[in-house]
């Protein structure tokens, strides 16, 4: 309890500092000649929209002029709905501008607030995209698939036709700045340590390679965000924005795949609004089967020898998900609304691996040491159900809103693997099975405040708790012959709790000044952590105090250019996996330690952003800087001089660096081709004197590029490219996985091309697609890895050449609309000005 009390009472201070800076801003405003009292004063109220879309434009400027000198008086901005009401607007008549980059402009002329009608609504402002109007032809209802703003870059899902029949991965591989190696991990600008939500909440039981596309309307990258998001992620945000649609009657969506090598997957999304409730739901299915390969050939440089190890190896992955996901929203009023989202998955793996390693050793001659053969067949069941409550509460000053959600999560997951180890030179087999069992939950509540607060400014507030815990048990049984009873490895089984409680609360203070925007913020945060290692009664706590600010600040210097500054400190705490300190053998030739006083890793964020907007051009450019402290890396050694196998272990360095810079351009060459493209850089170093110099420093760039068809009304063609160069690993900064190899290396450029057609039939409600993920077969990992004693190559290699179908039908003129709790939370930041 006095945890949560110190984090109230510094909200409290910094809610109230706000405020008083709130108000000796507005006070310097009325003192300054423009905000005369003669006459009294008035207000001016009204909201935003994208002319296409309908949606909310936050952060839109609003600047009002006198008609009779054309003198600015003063101005406002958008909140998360839009929406803007400017007070203290001395009577007369005015022009009014509304500008957003990326929009053209737009004015109201003679706008009269007088002692009879003080105060003024407009009607809805609806502006329109700068870039859809050329050469007189006006593009309507249709998308761009990459939308930038200045620290944010949002695919629209619907248009990228290369996602169709797949996963949430496959859309991660076209956004600018993300990277997808060949295990699926995801790394933005060189760090894999980001945080991923679904709706703007993290989940348990949803993972990107099992996510369908098609239940997707956007995905969003924020990589720089303000303190109203959690502080988690070095790099940055990925928020996956689900389908969901309030307007009235029923809507649908029916959705079918096929693909090669037994890929099938469907799915089914039904909205229905009738007065007060709106129904929404969606379920898929997915029935898959993978292979893969691999190599690994390793030197390890003994006393008086050198001992050689290479590794082959195929798995295959058979698998069945279904996932369910649905809700409902009661209007009781104009300014009240409460809603519940529930969704459960299911999931079944099974799958099996065959590997061969040949040992030798060259002293004088070449000794053949071993030649083993390890079968394995595995089998994996999980399930989880996450449940959302939802109460937002309008009030009668446009821009002032209170919302309160409560969040729980659970997933169990059971693993069992057999494995038979055979030593062909012995004539001999090693027996083993495991059992890996884990139970994970948590429960979240949250409460934010947005309140209009002196001339033309917001201030936000908001109350977060999360208590969660992660209780993992392992078992490894052995035996040396068929007949023999299973023994417990007591050196290797072990059960791990880890019990984490995080209280935090923020406050942000936002305003313009003509034609700058800034805001600033601060949110503080209580940790207690707790690693619990039943097996060895092993108990380490560990609490964490921190202020985490943040800064954003934009310049709209004309109607084509605009500038933000950008700083934000975030934090990458260690895993369960990262903290047990029991040995992980999963690979036996490879196993890896946790380590429960490993500590939590900082970043301080710079970003400087510009955006040019020049109609049928767009460029959006970027330099960044990260400066990492108390970086959390992974050594690798092996376990004795006489003893050849790898030992991996987390720990903390004094710190680390990383500087880049990025450019993305949209070009629309003609009415029917439309071209996107990316290039990103960046260096990574190690600040630390235990790293050796020449290894600590790292340079790396990708490239992407998106050409996009339209050949007559109905036909789109789509093909997408990625490269990414050679890129030294261990430096940039990785996510969490246990310490499984993680040793420093380097891995080689990687590049693939996907193809994909879609095409509109039965009046433009049916939709048939065909997709070739991965034209010429290239999507290959390729890796040298090296430490003290010893070098290592690797290849990886997982089915990627794959050729989707799919057809989907639409109930109702269905459209992917986004959810009203992300219209309130995503966007709400200078992120989107």
């Amino acid at each position: 309890m006095r945890r949560v009390l110190r984090v109230a009472m510094s909200i409290s201070l910094i809610v109230f500092s706000f405020s008083a800076i709130a108000q000796q801003t507005d006070g310097q405003r009325m003192g300054g000649g423009r905000m005369s009292m003669e006459g009294g004063f008035g207000i001016l109220k009204g909201s935003i929209v994208d002319e296409i879309s309908g949606l909310p434009i936050e952060y839109a400027n609003i600047v009002i002029y006198k008609v009779k000198d054309s003198s600015l008086v003063t101005g406002g901005i958008t909140d998360l709905k839009g929406n803007f009401n400017i007070d203290k607007i001395p009577f007369g008549r005015y022009n009014v501008d509304f500008k957003f980059i990326g929009y053209k402009n737009s004015r109201v002329n003679n706008v009269m607030i007088t002692p009879r009608q003080p105060e003024v609504t407009l009607e809805t402002i609806k502006l329109k995209s700068a870039s859809e109007n050329m050469e007189g032809i006006v593009v309507t209802g249709q998308k761009s698939m990459l939308q930038n703003n200045l620290d944010k870059t949002v695919i629209n899902v619907d248009r990228n036709i290369n996602v169709e029949g797949g996963t949430a991965l496959d859309i991660m591989r076209n956004i600018p700045s993300v990277e997808v190696d060949v295990e699926g991990n995801v790394s933005v600008r060189g760090s894999s340590n980001l945080t991923i939500l679904i709706d703007g909440r993290p989940s348990q039981i949803t993972s990107l390679e099992e996510l369908p596309a098609n239940l997707i309307q956007s995905v969003e990258l924020i990589t720089n965000p303000s303190v109203r998001y959690d502080p988690d992620g070095l790099s940055g945000i990925l928020n996956i924005v689900m389908v969901k649609k309030k307007t009235p009657g029923y809507h649908g969506m029916v959705s079918v795949n096929a693909g090669t090598g037994n890929k099938y997957s469907g799915t089914v999304n039904m909205n229905i609004r009738q007065g007060k409730l709106n129904y929404f739901g969606n379920i898929d299915f997915r029935k898959f089967a993978s292979y893969g390969s691999g190599i690994t050939n390793r030197q390890t440089f003994l006393t008086d020898t050198t001992k050689y190890l290479n590794q082959t190896s195929k798995d295959d992955r058979d698998g069945i998900m279904y996932n369910f996901r649905g809700g409902i929203d009661f209007f009781i009023n104009p300014k009240n609304t409460l809603s519940f989202v529930a969704s459960t998955s299911i999931r079944n793996f099974a799958g099996s691996e065959n590997s061969n390693n040949i040992k030798y050793s060259i002293p004088d001659t070449i000794k053949y040491i071993g030649n083993e053969d390890n079968n394995s067949n595995s089998d994996s069941k999980s399930s989880g159900s996450e449940f959302a409550l939802n109460y937002k509460k309008t009030f009668e000053k446009a821009g002032q809103e209170f919302t309160s959600d409560l969040y729980f999560s659970n997933s169990d997951r059971n693993s069992d693997e057999g494995l038979i180890m055979t030593d062909n030179l012995a004539a001999a087999s090693i027996f083993k099975n495991t059992t890996n069992d884990s139970k994970n939950w948590s429960i979240t509540f949250q409460s934010d405040l947005v309140k209009p607060i002196g001339n033309g400014g917001r201030l936000e507030t908001g109350i977060k708790g999360i208590i969660r815990k992660s209780d993992g048990k392992y078992i490894l049984n052995e035996r040396d012959l068929i007949t023999d009873p299973w023994l417990i490895n007591a050196d290797v089984s072990n059960h791990f709790i880890l019990t984490d409680q995080i209280y935090a609360g923020y406050a942000i203070y936002s305003n313009t000044i003509g034609a700058f925007s800034y805001q600033g913020g601060i949110r503080v945060e209580d940790q207690l952590k707790k690693a619990d290692q039943r097996t060895t009664d092993s108990v380490v706590n560990a609490s964490f105090f921190n202020i985490f600010p943040s800064a954003h600040i934009k310049w709209d210097i004309n109607k084509t250019n605009a500038l933000q500054l950008s700083y934000s400190k975030r934090v990458n705490r260690p895993s369960s996996r990262d903290l047990n300190p029991f040995k992980d053998i999963e690979d036996p030739l490879n196993v890896s330690y946790g380590n429960p006083y490993l500590e939590p890793e900082f970043t301080d964020a710079y970003e400087i952003g510009h955006s040019l907007n020049l109609g049928k051009t767009s460029i959006t450019s970027a330099l960044f800087y990260r400066y990492r402290t108390n970086l959390i890396s992974r050594k690798t050694d092996p376990i004795s001089e006489n003893n050849d196998t790898l030992m991996t272990k987390p720990f903390n360095l004094n710190g680390g660096s990383t500087l880049g810079a990025e450019f993305i351009v949209n070009q629309k060459i003609t009415n029917w081709w439309r071209v996107n493209g990316n290039f990103s850089y960046f260096q990574a170093k190690i600040i630390d004197k235990s790293v050796d110099v020449s290894k600590s420093e790292s340079n790396s760039w990708t490239a992407k590029a998106t050409s996009s068809f339209s050949i007559g009304k109905n036909l789109e063609i789509q093909l997408n490219g990625n490269y990414r160069s050679p890129v030294i690993t261990g430096i940039g900064g990785g996510g969490h996985g246990g310490g499984r190899g993680g040793s420093q290396g380097k891995t080689k450029e990687m590049y693939s091309v996907d193809l994909g057609l879609r095409y509109m039939v039965m009046n433009k409600k049916g939709t048939i697609t065909l997709r070739v993920s991965d034209i010429f077969n290239s999507r290959i990992g390729k890796t040298d890895s090296w430490g003290t004693g010893y070098t290592t190559y690797s290849e990886n290699r997982h089915e990627s050449q794959i050729i989707f179908v799919g057809f989907s039908y639409r109930i109702n003129d269905y459209k992917q609309r986004r959810d009203s709790r992300m219209e309130d939370t995503d966007n709400g930041d200078m992120d989107n000005q």
